[in-house]
């Protein structure tokens, strides 16, 4: 049986700059993909009127952690300064490419707000608008820098790799096919795998 060959593709960013931003994340909204600047100023305002229609009753605005860098924008719940974050108890609120995030909107007369309109991939016609607050208005301008540096970045890689087997970022590997198996069930038992390694060897008379 002929060896087949397959590619492992490498990270593209092995020493990628990340960087972390604490601050408020006021709502979110879904809107059409096809929302123009324009119209953003209007969502950010219907976002903050909800929020300030929820924290009458709970608190609308959460503190959050925004992590930027070239292959990823992620947003999760910050922790207490007591309390050390934990993945399996803290999940992101959402995350994203940052070429996914196609526009971005400060309002000069509330400088310490900004919002971002993310696509959302589970709809093809819709997009969400995440409004942050921070609290130093004067980190605004860097935390937007970054996340349109990042997209920048992302992008050019993207150019510079339009194959999934581009041979700047894979390695090689030479491997045997053994074979396959079909399984009916949806959950199969954990020991499937090791009972398919026992036959496989067994037809191969190893």
């Amino acid at each position: 049986m002929e060896p087949i060959t397959f590619t492992a593709r490498k990270h593209p960013f092995p020493n990628e700059p990340s960087v972390d931003f604490s601050l408020q994340l006021v709502g979110s909204l879904p809107v059409h993909s096809l929302t123009t600047m324009p119209m953003l100023p209007w969502v950010v305002a219907e976002v903050r009127r909800l929020s300030g229609q929820s924290s009458k009753k709970e608190p609308g605005a959460r503190q959050v952690r925004l992590c930027v860098s070239p292959s990823g924008l992620r947003c999760e719940p910050e922790p207490g300064k007591s309390q050390q974050w934990d993945p399996l108890i803290c999940s992101s609120i959402f995350e994203c490419k940052p070429q996914h995030v196609h526009k971005l909107i400060h309002n000069s007369h509330d400088p310490s707000y900004f919002a971002c309109l993310i696509k959302d991939h589970t709809a093809s016609q819709q997009s969400i608008c995440y409004v942050f607050k921070a609290d130093d208005q004067t980190k605004v301008p860097e935390i937007i820098s970054s996340i349109r540096q990042a997209g920048k970045i992302a992008r050019q890689e993207e150019l510079r790799c339009p194959s999934e087997f581009d041979d700047t970022f894979a390695k090689k590997f030479e491997v045997l096919f053994c074979g396959r198996v079909t399984v009916a069930h949806k959950k199969a038992p954990p020991a499937l795998i090791d009972e398919c390694i026992e036959k496989f060897k067994h037809v191969s008379g190893r």
